[in-house]
């Protein structure tokens, strides 16, 4: 991608900045390569251990990795470090109890979530990622795509969202498309909105784990 350079040129000026490991492991989470992305969250949390949005995401990793007791850890303490955060720790924590089977709890938390929204008007991307991440795992399409309709601005960073595994199993639904319209990303051959990697179509988009390479 080429936000990778400038991501590694910014940690190169300062092995600090914490964020910047976020992205690159963003970047390795979307492209599906585990040991990588779990390599840049860790540093993350080294350098900042109260940066609880690298915890989250770490909390996402491990559960792709199997480990679910760690994936609850970290989801916790996103939850404890991000105390006016209302969806990335809980979305989180979410996940991890769909993969115990305690979906009660987990619907209890999409309920919260929903409720504290920044706005009752529209979904922000953020939420729109997290909270929808948590709805595909209960298996709720029609909630999902309900609340990716309301997501608002739509453009780079909705488009760049949509390619997160966790969205996987909702790709082959022709609503998946119409989203990815409303983005600003139309057929085979169209550009991608501004951004976005040129080279990423809806077809490559909706194929999911299977034609991922690094995109931004």
């Amino acid at each position: 991608s080429a936000a990778a350079p400038v991501y590694r040129q910014a940690l190169a000026l300062d092995p600090t900045r914490a964020i910047s490991l976020e992205h690159l492991a963003r970047m390795s989470h979307r492209a599906r390569r585990w040991a990588e992305e779990r390599r840049w969250l860790d540093s993350a949390v080294a350098v900042d251990a109260g940066f609880y949005r690298a915890y989250a995401d770490r909390s996402l990793v491990r559960l792709q990795q199997g480990d679910a007791e760690g994936a609850r850890s970290d989801a916790e303490a996103a939850i404890r470090l991000g105390a006016g955060d209302t969806f990335r720790g809980p979305a989180a924590l979410a996940l991890v109890r769909v993969r115990q089977g305690d979906t009660t709890a987990a619907r209890q938390s999409v309920e919260r979530m929903l409720v504290g929204r920044a706005s009752p008007d529209y979904v922000t991307v953020d939420e729109g990622l997290w909270i929808g991440m948590t709805l595909v795992a209960l298996g709720e399409r029609d909630r999902v795509f309900d609340l990716l309709e309301q997501v608002r601005p739509r453009g780079a960073e909705l488009w760049h969202h949509l390619q997160w595994p966790e969205l996987d199993s909702i790709r082959a639904d022709p609503r998946f498309d119409e989203i990815l319209v409303r983005v600003g990303l139309g057929p085979e051959g169209s550009a991608a909105p501004s951004g976005a990697p040129p080279r990423m179509t809806v077809d490559r988009l909706r194929g999911g784990a299977k034609t991922f390479t690094e995109n931004g």
